[in-house]
């Protein structure tokens, strides 16, 4: 077999594999870790690099980013919309 026969061959195989679903995969499972056992996830772990005092750290979790204003963009508001609301409220933090 010539060079470019080989390289066409190789070409179409190549345009074949990226063509089936190997290049999109399926899912088919969703875990749902509401205990924390596989990700365990807090966000003082980020605003403790942002905070000296954990005191402050503390106080502004609990008043600041509410579990309320936390949901509103689980159900898909925007960041940036939520964010300038929560500026123009508390614009000294």
């Amino acid at each position: 077999m010539s060079y470019s026969r080989l390289q066409n061959s190789r070409s179409k195989e190549y345009e074949h594999i990226l063509s089936t679903n190997m290049s999109k995969p399926q899912i088919d499972t969703i875990i749902f870790d509401l205990g924390g056992v596989l990700i365990d996830w807090n966000p003082r772990y980020i605003y403790r690099k942002m905070f000296e005092d954990e005191e402050k750290m503390e106080w502004f979790l609990k008043n600041v980013t509410l579990y309320e204003w936390n949901i509103q963009q689980d159900a898909g508001r925007p960041i940036a919309e939520a964010e300038a609301e929560l500026i123009a409220q508390w614009p000294e933090w």
